[in-house]
């Protein structure tokens, strides 16, 4: 119910209660109180998890040769805003968004998918945190392959390391002036796979609202990105 209530675009518990309740009664006779759902819904956190790691190997996320990361904002309040706000406490951080040329107080979404888009892993930090330090997390199944990224990625000894201890060689796109050891036309074509990951985001933000933070502490933050991207892999 979880997951058909996340990819029809209701992301909250009331909501998707309030459709099975009103449309599906005959297949839901039990369905109880909203707050019953809820209380069912949150306690199925670690379910939610394990579920997705099953779905992973069974898309085989991880045994895929090429994988590709990026990161992205999870506001939280603006930053005019953001002395007032009693959420997050000393678990969000500040950062800025280019686009809008504006700060927030926020999280940072790291997100990381093979080569089919399909997601293979997921972590979330500070908005002030680095981007390569996420790396480790989000391949910690991974022993080889590809991993691309965008210029946040950036960094010799990083690459270096990444290579040694993992096996994994990162190609992040070249900076001006950098010497560049792939020929353009490889280069070019990275860089073009590297944007399927812009998709994958695209649908996590419009289709499953995962920019949405609406919990009041980081578990149930934590439990409504968990099923977001368990229905996302539903869906794939």
């Amino acid at each position: 119910m979880e997951l058909i209530g996340e990819f029809l675009g209701m992301d909250e518990d009331t909501h998707i209660w309030r459709y099975f309740r009103e449309h599906w009664r005959s297949y839901f006779p039990d369905i109880g109180s909203r707050s019953q759902f809820s209380k069912q819904t949150a306690n199925l956190w670690a379910i939610k998890q394990q579920l997705h790691k099953r779905v992973a190997i069974a898309l085989e996320t991880v045994a895929d040769p090429l994988h590709i990361v990026d990161a992205f904002p999870l506001p939280v309040s603006h930053f005019k805003r953001a002395k007032n706000c009693s959420r997050f406490k000393e678990e969000a951080g500040y950062g800025y968004c280019a686009s809008k040329d504006e700060t927030y107080y926020e999280f940072k979404g790291h997100l990381i998918i093979d080569f089919h888009g399909a997601i293979a892993g997921f972590t979330l930090t500070p908005a002030n945190s680095s981007e390569r330090e996420a790396i480790w997390e989000l391949t910690d199944s991974m022993k080889s392959g590809i991993l691309l990224g965008d210029k946040g990625y950036l960094g010799a000894a990083f690459k270096a390391e990444l290579f040694e201890l993992k096996g994994l060689q990162l190609e992040p796109p070249v900076r001006e002036k950098m010497m560049d050891q792939l020929p353009v036309k490889w280069r070019g074509r990275l860089n073009r796979l590297r944007r399927r990951v812009e998709t994958t985001i695209g649908q996590l933000v419009k289709t499953f609202n995962i920019q949405r933070t609406k919990g009041r502490t980081l578990w149930s933050l934590t439990n409504r990105i968990s099923r977001k991207l368990l229905s996302h892999s539903f869906t794939q």
